[in-house]
């Protein structure tokens, strides 16, 4: 696909697109008239740096992510491990956006849940990690 094919089926400007593959976040080929021509799976890249974006993540840190994922062959552990952290990531975003419409009792109540949860969740990460 053409970029400007591409620009229309993900809802994104073309210099969205641009950005994002001078960034190294989306690959492409040359047609012989010196196009740059896009895998039909960009499409689905394009959806998963938008979640990633929504989960607020940054650019750096999408490229990151998405770099663990291409090393899926020697890493499929890893691959697994960085899925459940992008889950993981959603889900707190939308809690959040839940937390601020919550009461201030809902909120300190929550806030000490978390709390006593978190050094659980802190260690098997530095486990994981180790």
């Amino acid at each position: 696909m053409r970029i400007g094919t591409v620009a229309k089926r993900s809802g994104l400007s073309t210099r969205t697109i641009d950005y994002y593959t001078q960034m190294g976040l989306l690959s492409y080929s040359r047609s012989e008239a010196n196009y740059r021509l896009y895998p039909e799976s960009v499409l689905d890249k394009i959806e998963h740096i938008q979640k990633l974006k929504e989960a607020r993540m940054t650019l750096q840190e999408i490229k990151k992510i998405m770099a663990c994922k291409e090393e899926k062959a020697t890493a499929p552990k890893l691959n697994e491990v960085n899925e459940e952290l992008e889950h993981l990531q959603s889900k707190l975003a939308s809690l959040q956006s839940e937390l601020e419409h919550a009461s201030p009792e809902e909120r300190r109540y929550a806030a000490q849940e978390i709390q006593l949860k978190m050094v659980p969740v802190l260690q098997m990460i530095t486990t994981l990690l180790s």
